[in-house]
């Protein structure tokens, strides 16, 4: 099982690592004792974001539930149904790879300014093991560049996006 990646900043901030798993973390921390982990945060060097421009942010499940404002979901989805029925928007037809319990399915997409795939697992069988059967992660990019600019979790943000465009679809076939 692989860790979530974790940027690893120095308490010499010129110093950084990019550990994947657990266990490298552990190596690396177990050798460099002037190491932290940062995550949940950008990481900084100098005031400037590592890696270049941009800091990659990371949010977890907590992060996404507690900055989640549900009524501007609802508006910024009215708006992206809008762009898509008029041509403005890039929604390519969905991948998927098939695994025996279940698939992993890559949805990409350009609207207004938002440039983002999401990745999601469907594992039926997940129910029997009291685990979601739907999982996701959504990575944001910028739309001049391509910068990786965000991870987070979307199982949540999923959820509430399939509730969202059934309210909007009734409300918009409501006499």
């Amino acid at each position: 099982m692989f860790g979530f990646p974790c940027r690893l900043e120095s308490r010499r901030p010129e110093r950084h690592l990019l550990a994947s798993t657990r266990d490298a973390r552990a190596r690396i921390l177990s050798r460099r004792e002037d190491r932290r982990p940062v995550c949940g945060r950008v990481a900084r060097r100098r005031g400037r974001p590592l890696g270049g421009r941009i800091g990659l942010l990371f949010l977890g499940e907590a992060d996404v539930r507690r900055l989640l404002d549900v009524d501007r979901l609802v508006d910024a989805l009215a708006d992206a149904f809008v762009e898509l029925s008029a041509g403005r928007a890039s929604v390519p037809p969905r991948v998927a790879a098939l695994a025996p319990g279940g698939l992993l399915a890559a949805m990409p997409g350009y609207v207004s300014g938002v440039l983002e795939t999401k990745l999601v697992s469907v594992f039926p069988e997940n129910d029997l093991l009291g685990i979601p059967t739907h999982q996701a992660l959504i990575a944001l990019f910028d739309q001049e560049t391509g910068e990786p600019l965000a991870v987070m979790d979307g199982t949540r943000i999923t959820a509430v996006r399939t509730g969202a465009a059934s309210a909007l679809a009734t409300r918009a076939l409501a006499p």
